[in-house]
């Protein structure tokens, strides 16, 4: 999916957020687990592999990380974090995760929205990600402005 920044609506609700940082792997994994558990994407793996796969996330795996990837922590930990990387010449959304009890209390789209919103000021133009059609944050992206790309092998 891509979306134009220029129509990526700012964040609705004020997200009180921070950086992600180096060492903030296995929250990630933890956070991803949380938010993959019993979903359409679930990968049925150990906590220890999410870990991993967040930390090399970090490290470059799905490309150079951006600093406008973000994170929320409240008591329990990270509440929600995005994750944008330079991928494939535009800036990509390679993680967007959610706790399940912090879902649908606009963390996702403020994170995405003022992304966005710095993307656009540094000059790029738009924003590109990869989600299943089944799963259900599509509707979060489509409201975002994202739309579906052709598929360039057909």
């Amino acid at each position: 999916m891509l979306a134009r920044l220029a129509d990526v609506p700012g964040a609705t609700t004020a997200v009180a957020s921070r950086p992600v940082r180096a060492d903030d792997g296995p929250a990630l994994g933890r956070l991803a687990m949380a938010a993959y558990r019993g979903g359409v994407d679930d990968p049925d793996q150990p906590e220890a592999w999410h870990v991993e796969d967040l930390t090399a996330a970090l490290a470059g795996r799905y490309g150079r990380l951006l600093p406008v990837s973000a994170a929320v922590e409240d008591d329990d930990g990270l509440a929600a974090a995005t994750l944008f990387t330079w991928w494939e010449e535009l800036p990509f959304l390679a993680f967007c995760l959610t706790r399940p009890d912090r879902r649908r209390r606009g963390l996702a789209g403020g994170l995405i929205g003022t992304a966005a919103r710095a993307l656009s000021a540094e000059g790029h133009r738009e924003l590109h990600l990869v989600v299943t059609e089944t799963n259900p944050a599509r509707a979060l992206y489509e409201r975002l402005g994202f739309r579906e790309l052709p598929d360039p092998k057909r």
